[in-house]
């Protein structure tokens, strides 16, 4: 059952420390979002998690597998990302500033794979989102085999 709620924990975290700097870089942009702030992102975000994946390891007093982790904090990224593509949306006009949001944000977690995929590309995050996604896939595997 620990093991359960850490797990909704890291998925939890690990979408929320993805995202945060996206929507703080769409909230101070606005309408003037532009390449330089995608290739911010691209650099910033799988950096962020990374660095998330190591803290959240040495916060854990019992052993915790670093794979377990990663792929926890990946699965977060991809369910989250709809309701955070569309925060960022809203900044520019778009997202919750239109009616009849929160069932377009319910519907998109849902079918998360395809959304998030497609979200992040209006987004301007989906290198980002990519290269985090090929990262922490490397990262587990290497603790996987060291095992």
């Amino acid at each position: 059952m620990q093991r359960i709620i850490w797990a909704f924990v890291y998925v939890f975290v690990g979408g929320v420390i993805f995202w945060t700097p996206s929507v703080a870089v769409h909230a101070w942009r606005r309408h003037n979002f532009r390449g330089l702030d995608i290739l911010i992102l691209t650099i910033l975000l799988p950096l962020i998690s990374l660095t998330g994946v190591v803290i959240l390891r040495k916060l854990r007093l019992e052993r915790t597998n670093r794979s377990f982790i990663a792929c926890s904090m990946l699965l977060g990224i991809w369910v989250i990302g709809p309701l955070f593509t569309t925060i960022n949306a809203t900044f520019a006009g778009a997202g919750f500033a239109n009616a009849g949001v929160w069932k377009f944000v319910v519907i998109t977690t849902f079918f998360f794979p395809i959304f998030t995929f497609e979200m992040s590309t209006y987004d301007g995050t989906l290198l980002a989102v990519l290269l985090t996604t090929f990262l922490l896939i490397l990262m587990s595997r290497r603790t996987l085999e060291n095992l």
